[in-house]
């Protein structure tokens, strides 16, 4: 997530199948709120539920970049 934070260039990435969890979303998240490129975003089949969600939301806030997020089969309800 560091690398992300600091990557002024990166527009897509693909995290899915890396099993993060909450934990990990709220380190993405904290990313997100301070990177300013990124467009496209894929965190399908990974484990953060709720939780992860709620975090990922209030970093897109700022975040006016990203067009696409994609969380299908994380166990967000």
């Amino acid at each position: 997530a560091l690398a992300l934070r600091v990557n002024q260039t990166l527009k897509e990435l693909d995290l899915s199948l890396n099993r993060i969890g909450n934990h990990g979303s709220l380190e993405i998240a904290k990313a997100l709120i301070a990177n300013k490129t990124l467009t496209r975003l894929k965190l399908s089949y990974n484990k953060m539920c709720d939780e992860g969600a709620i975090q990922l939301a209030a970093a897109l806030k700022t975040h006016s970049t990203l067009i696409e997020l994609n969380v299908q089969a994380t166990g967000i309800s």
